[in-house]
């Protein structure tokens, strides 16, 4: 936001060489050019000449501070005030650098000043916010910048930062509003755009986020806010190649942007180039050694690779970097190794009577609280906080348009199993790439498909995918075969033997380069459990192995567990019945339909039987048995899930039965297995 000033006015009769008026004239006509430090030697000029002129000294003023030297600009504007101290464009400028230097209270007292000469003066009232804003007076600020808005609807800058506000706070639909509303005063306020894309993002809706970056570098090309948030969208879409050449786009920008570096060295990590991945990590803790972010994620990154004590280590010091860091500790608390000193619970428990979190930094604090109490022993008080977080998590869903519906979830997979009926399969016999045999390793989360896929990988002749989302894009490339806007299971009965052949062979292609040749390539996304039919029509010799555990552990471990993915039936004990159901009702239909031999993995009996159940694994694989695949747990294999601590350690039986500890607060998940007989 520039700060307010008096509209630069330039004389149109000539004025005298030397004079004050001249080099003041001249100034202007520089300054409006954007010519700052020329349009700073005249105004100097002028100032010699008039000394006391309080426009001079104003004008002045503003060239330092838009030349970054605020400390400079703030005494030039207060000498102005002193010889003109009714003017209230001067103290609202001056309101505006102190802001800019984080002096809130001093900004504060500026914006009163200028609002008792002024009652009502939009801009003092939207820098009144700003400073309230910065003094953690979220209410007061919030009535201040309706007030600029009130006096005057078309203020963009007040509209822009109420937005703000309301993200700081979790709203984030109300934030989204106030952006819109000032893009749709000014449609190149690239700005807002950036903010409001960042809204977006939090949300979880991705394409609009996209095309408000989009259109905020349609304004400026290098506009290096819009190409970051751009970055951020397509990593998380795992469009990891549109993201890295983002953020290298941005470093070739400004080498300096830290964030830039840290988001491209996690892209480099997420796309399994690990070495490069900790050099760029390396490389901006160099330039900025207390970086809780570069700490965290360079954890992240070697929790990944199975350097789990370095990984700790890495948190901890994210923790030493920011004593309140709410994602440094709910990294500590999901790691499997949530020890916390007594100056650990300190910090969580101030965060916990702080203001100002965000939602989705709430429901990650509760997780925290949780892993506290659980270290502590007391079993009832963290299940309390789970729920907690959970409660949040299910109102900061639904608010964003994904609560779940378990009757629509139901008559969905209803919808599935009658598309991919025994006649659909009768009538396609020889369809799809019959020479490929990739492995689907499915199941309810939380159910051993982890598990299953590290002893998979153990193997020499096979691989592990982590979790991918190949098929789900499959899916959208055959919906490109029908007509605009047609539905896959509308269309997928449609599909021509080479329109097939088509989508198997590109699926290879896309998955060709993860493995060497003869190497089988297991996909262990478990939500493909909805895709099974699709899979057997493209891949009639592809490998399903459905991973089963008691349900009543699956609901307690999906309860218990804060998803990455916006999984809102996990929110709810009662859904997680419904969803636990619906899975097995589909499950039951496609072992009735397929054309596929699908292995049932049993969680309780390979704990039971190690060395039986990886043989059966193996064998069914079509593989020669090796012993390798017994010391699954010492693979140094990569693991990108929420499993990844477990996974690590020796095979162990005490989440069996875990369930029953938590017998009374389960009631709704008990309640939803017993009523539909599972």
């Amino acid at each position: 936001m520039q700060p307010q000033s008096n509209a630069l006015q330039i004389p149109a009769s000539p004025l005298a060489p030397n004079s004050a008026e001249n080099y003041l004239a001249r100034g202007m006509s520089l300054h409006q050019s954007g010519s700052l430090g020329e349009a700073e030697k005249e105004y100097r000029r002028a100032l010699k000449r008039a000394p006391d002129r309080a426009d001079i000294l104003h004008l002045i003023g503003l060239v330092a501070h838009q030349s970054g030297r605020n400390g400079e600009a703030v005494k030039l504007i207060r000498r102005a005030i002193r010889r003109a101290p009714k003017e209230i464009s001067y103290r609202v400028n001056q309101a505006i650098v102190l802001n800019a230097l984080g002096r809130w209270r001093e900004a504060e007292k500026a914006c009163q000043t200028a609002l008792k000469l002024q009652p009502g003066h939009s801009e003092a009232n939207n820098n009144l916010g700003r400073a309230l804003s910065g003094l953690n007076r979220a209410d007061a600020a919030r009535h201040a910048y309706e007030a600029a808005i009130e006096a005057d609807s078309e203020n963009t800058a007040a509209h822009n930062n109420l937005g703000l506000l309301h993200m700081q706070a979790g709203r984030v639909a109300e934030a989204i509003e106030c952006f819109l509303n000032a893009i749709r005063i000014n449609p190149g306020f690239t700005l807002a755009l950036t903010n409001m894309a960042t809204a977006y993002m939090s949300a979880g809706r991705l394409g609009e986020a996209e095309q408000a970056c989009r259109q905020a570098l349609g304004v400026d090309p290098n506009l290096i806010s819009a190409l970051h948030s751009l970055g951020t969208i397509m990593s998380a879409r795992g469009e990891l190649q549109d993201a890295e050449a983002a953020f290298r786009r941005v470093l070739a920008l400004d080498a300096g942007h830290l964030h830039g570096r840290i988001n491209l060295a996690s892209v480099k990590s997420s796309q399994g180039s690990y070495d490069e991945a900790e050099a760029l990590f390396e490389m901006a803790l160099t330039a900025a050694p207390d970086s809780a972010e570069a700490h965290l994620n360079l954890g992240f990154c070697k929790a990944d690779r199975g350097h789990l004590e370095e990984a700790l280590r890495c948190f901890r010091r994210a923790i030493a970097c920011d004593p309140l860091n709410v994602e440094a500790y709910y990294a500590l608390a999901t790691s499997g190794r949530p020890e916390f000193d007594d100056q650990h619970r300190a910090n969580i428990d101030a965060l916990s009577r702080a203001k100002g979190l965000s939602m989705d930094r709430q429901v990650k604090l509760q997780f925290v609280l949780a892993a506290v109490a659980s270290g502590g022993g007391d079993q009832k008080m963290a299940f309390h906080f789970c729920r907690q977080g959970n409660d949040l998590r299910k109102i900061l869903l639904g608010a964003d348009g994904q609560a779940f519906d378990a009757a629509s979830h139901a008559d969905h997979l209803r919808a599935i199993a009658g598309t991919f009926s025994t006649e659909f399969f009768a009538e396609r016999p020889e369809l799809g790439e019959t020479d490929a045999r990739p492995i689907f390793i499915i199941g309810m989360p939380r159910s051993g498909t982890t598990l299953a896929e590290r002893v998979i990988s153990s193997h020499p002749g096979a691989q592990g995918a982590g979790e991918r989302d190949d098929i789900p894009r499959l899916i959208e490339r055959a919906t490109g075969f029908g007509a605009e806007g047609a539905r896959f299971l509308d269309l997928v009965s449609g599909l021509s033997p080479d329109q097939c052949d088509d989508l198997a062979r590109f699926h290879l292609g896309a998955t060709a380069g993860l493995v060497p040749g003869g190497v089988l390539l297991a996909d262990k996304t478990p939500f493909n459990f909805l895709n099974l039919g699709f899979i057997a029509l493209l891949f009639p010799n592809a490998r399903i192995v459905h991973c089963r555990r008691d349900p009543r552990d699956v609901g307690l471990s999906c309860y218990l567990t804060n998803f990455a993915q916006a999984h809102a039936w996990s929110c709810d004990l009662g859904d997680i019945g419904h969803y636990i159901t619906a899975h097995d009702v589909l499950m039951d239909h496609w072992r009735s339909v397929l054309p596929i031999e699908i292995l049932e993995f049993d969680y309780e009996a390979f704990v039971a039987d190690t060395e039986n159940g990886a043989r059966r694994l193996i064998g069914y694989l079509g593989l020669d048995w090796d012993p390798q695949c017994l010391d699954f747990h010492a693979s140094k294999d990569v693991v990108q899930t929420a499993s990844k601590w477990q996974v690590r350690q020796p095979i162990y039986n005490s989440s069996i039965g875990r369930w029953r500890a938590y017998r009374e607060e389960l009631a709704p998940l008990l309640a939803a297995l017993d009523a539909s007989g599972v």
